[in-house]
């Protein structure tokens, strides 16, 4: 954005005249009608070749004053103790760089020296809010007593529905195991639903072949019900069926495989319906093969790629783009240009930034650790800075971690300076205490509401 120097200098000379004191600098570009910190700094370096506090306080402003003398590790721990006592929680970073009359998150560090881990444990703000363990562990009781009379585990839906209980979000936003951030890890901290690990699937599959008395083929796994292992879940632990059947020591049937059984024709309604409902659903023409393995009502992308060429000489692409929808290429990211101009360059992107507009969050893009990160001058990024009833979270999307994909990578070393770049941010992230949260593909197969918990 260009700013007009003579407006936003006359807004903080307002601004300053109205407190009675120069402000700290975050008080002006934490607002959205004020430049970033960076922008202020050179403004005034360039204006009057001056720092932004030599030139006010040359015009005789006096400078601000923290509420409290704070020198030593003592004074700090009474500082947060009086905070709390009025404001019900103890500051975190995010706080102490918007508050003029608190020192800097970076000060905070200065005084703390080796002793700043042991202050965070200890006078950390909890934005979870404080429920006694006694009456989570009553709710809790009363949840499981609610399935136990209903013969069933309650799903997302049902729990939210149900006037007896709390939402899903209060029993995730309370519960005191730190991992648990969906339903279904709550569910399963409850001990009521286990996670649908390859494990568990084995033994799901192995239950299935005994019930049917007959060798298993892949109609038996479409549509799949809350807790049954479908295609999905086998194409990410083994590939394909026949994988699975040689894995788990299962006999294979080649004619009950279903491509055996499927003509041309239905082959390409697979392909048209898939693009129909994620258009219908998502508003989207972009398709990629993702879409396709993902689908448990199709079959692996593979398998329609042989077919269409020996059939009708084109590739899978190809007939994706014959029928009015467009093919990512392989190795390139979903791109999609939102109608406000924002581009996402994933299919992870996409979903989030979807959910996000559709919740009406307030959020914006790409936003630079230098601006919020005191001690830091680098040029990483933000995914997604989320502003929702008054608390800023940060988001990180870690798509190159899609471990369903492993094997595709040629380059392994890129993967591995990804992870060692998003250990970086989370390490600053925690550091400043603020709130964050980081989203890994796997998360994105479950309901969004429940990924972005924080929100509700």
């Amino acid at each position: 954005m260009n700013w007009n120097y003579s407006e936003v200098y006359e807004r903080v000379r307002n601004k300053i005249e109205e407190l009675g004191y120069v402000p700290n600098l975050t008080h002006f570009y934490s607002q959205s009608n004020f430049p970033s910190k960076r922008t202020m700094l050179v403004i005034f370096k360039k204006k009057f070749d001056k720092t932004y506090y030599e030139h006010f306080l040359g015009l005789g402003y006096i400078p601000y004053q923290l509420s409290y003398m704070i020198n030593t590790y003592e004074d700090l721990t009474d500082v947060w103790g009086k905070y709390k006592d009025k404001h019900g929680h103890y500051p975190n970073s995010t706080i102490c760089n918007n508050h003029d009359r608190l020192p800097s998150w970076q000060f905070v560090q200065k005084v703390c020296g080796d002793r700043f881990e042991e202050f965070t444990t200890e006078y950390s703000y909890n934005p979870r809010g404080i429920i006694s363990k006694k009456y989570y562990d009553e709710a809790c009781s009363l949840l499981i007593q609610e399935c136990d009379s209903q013969n069933k585990v309650l799903n997302h839906t049902e729990l939210s529905n149900n006037k007896n209980l709390h939402s899903v979000s209060w029993y995730i936003k309370h519960c005191p195991e730190n991992n648990v951030k969906t339903c279904s890890d709550f569910l399963e901290y409850l001990g009521l639903k286990k996670q649908l690990n390859k494990d568990y699937a084995t033994e799901l599959i192995h239950l299935k072949h005994q019930s049917l008395g007959r060798n298993l083929m892949y109609d038996d796994f479409r549509n799949p019900k809350d807790g049954e292992v479908g295609l999905y879940i086998i194409r990410k632990y083994w590939g394909t069926l026949n994988n699975m059947l040689l894995d788990l020591s299962l006999p294979i049937n080649q004619e009950s495989m279903m491509p055996k059984k499927r003509t041309i024709d239905q082959l390409k309604q697979d392909i048209q319906k898939l693009c129909d409902d994620i258009y219908q659903r998502e508003g989207r023409r972009n398709i990629s093969l993702s879409d396709i393995n993902e689908c448990d009502d199709c079959l692996f992308s593979g398998t329609y790629n042989r077919y269409f060429k020996h059939e009708m000489n084109m590739t899978i692409g190809q007939y994706i783009e014959s029928i009015g929808f467009y093919p990512n290429r392989e190795g390139v990211g979903m791109i999609y240009e939102f109608d406000d101009g924002e581009t996402t360059y994933s299919k992870f992107e996409y979903q989030v930034s979807s959910f996000l507009k559709d919740k009406n969050y307030e959020y914006e893009r790409d936003v630079l650790y230098s601006t919020f990160i005191d001690d830091y001058d680098g040029h990483k990024d933000c995914d997604y800075t989320i502003n929702h009833n008054g608390e800023i979270w940060y988001v990180e999307v870690a798509g190159m971690l899609d471990y369903s994909k492993v094997n595709r990578y040629k380059d392994d070393y890129i993967r591995e300076k990804y992870k060692t770049g998003l250990t970086e941010k989370e390490t600053m992230l925690k550091a400043n205490n603020v709130n964050y949260t980081i989203i890994y593909p796997e998360d994105l197969k479950k309901p969004l509401d429940e990924v972005f918990y924080f929100l509700q």
